[in-house]
């Protein structure tokens, strides 16, 4: 029996990784395992690697060294015939691969959902590591930019940052972020922590609809604490270069916007939380060393220092990672 299984994530690992205790005495069983990437991101730790409390590396794990018996695969799934029960999934190198099964098990995730807002594309999104990296590197030169500006419109502008969607996601980035914010703004003596604004929208009538009522109320309450502005009931209807456009508002982000669904912009300032399955198509994406580095494909244009801890990273690193 020939049992193939599409995604390297937490569904795909796990499922891969039960069949081959469950199945180990089974020599008439082939277990595969197809992946874009040949490593798997702990999504959970990606909000303290977006705030430099932990090194992005501890955020990704090779798939290899959790599998027994298991055959990997690196390659991006490009087709599944049903009919014939074949998959054919291309490797980064362009070669094609065709695997085929008695079994399939499908767990490619979910791709960000850029048709729920107009304008999507001019927000940034917290989904992968290079996403986190490159928000991190994203905040820090608003600061460095407001610290320089003269002119108190952009200064405004700059110190405002905007997150869409108040879930599971989204509540702990804008958590994370006003932690981050007052960590590093010992080292911007000339911004006040007053001028930094951060505003959740989430269009349902509460945060956090995907636990209790009462801790969602304790949560909005602790973000409200730290001078988070947050909106229930309150759905964007457009995303622009620089603003977002609600019902009766327009908020000047600057150039920023952040998201927490899965594509990223630089020189932008808001966040959004939406998603939808990932279709099954060619992508090629970064790669995991024995050595556990997030990622061997890696290109920037220039580096952006935070000054906590003397890290220095790059804004464009891995990003060939990204959904």
């Amino acid at each position: 029996m020939r049992i193939v299984v599409l995604g390297g994530g937490f569904g795909g690992v796990t499922t891969v990784r039960h069949l081959d205790r469950r199945l180990r005495h089974r020599a008439d069983v082939e277990i595969t395992l197809i992946s874009r990437e040949n490593f798997f991101v702990l999504t959970p730790l990606l909000f303290e690697a977006c705030s430099g409390n932990l090194e992005l590396r501890h955020c990704a794990q090779p798939i290899r060294a959790v599998l027994r018996r298991a055959r990997f695969i690196e390659a991006s799934v490009q087709s599944v015939d049903v009919e014939r029960r074949l998959v054919t999934a291309v490797a980064p190198d362009g070669s094609t691969h065709d695997a085929t099964y008695d079994q399939l098990v499908v767990a490619l995730g979910a791709s960000t959902n850029d048709g729920l807002i107009a304008g999507s594309s001019h927000a940034l999104t917290f989904k992968t590591m290079a996403d986190a990296l490159v928000l991190r590197n994203h905040l820090i030169e608003r600061l460095e930019r407001a610290d320089a500006a003269a002119d108190a419109a952009r200064r405004r502008a700059c110190l405002t940052v905007v997150v869409i969607g108040g879930g599971l996601v989204g509540v702990e980035l804008v958590g994370e972020l006003t932690a981050f914010i007052d960590d590093v703004l010992r080292f911007y003596p000339r911004i006040r922590r007053d001028e930094v604004c951060f505003r959740l929208f989430e269009a349902g009538p509460r945060v956090l609809p995907e636990i209790d009522p009462r801790l969602a109320s304790t949560a909005a309450r602790v973000l409200a604490d730290r001078g988070v502005d947050v909106r229930i009931a309150t759905a964007v209807r457009a995303l622009e270069a620089g603003r977002v456009r609600l019902a009766n508002e327009t908020i000047d982000a600057g150039r920023q916007h952040d998201r927490a669904d899965g594509r990223h912009r630089p020189e932008r300032g808001v966040e959004r939380d939406a998603g939808r399955p990932r279709p099954a198509r060619a992508h090629r994406g970064g790669r995991h060393d024995a050595q556990r580095q997030p990622s061997r494909r890696v290109g920037a244009r220039r580096l952006r220092h935070d000054p906590r801890a003397g890290r220095t990273s790059l804004p464009g690193a891995g990003a060939a990672c990204r959904a």
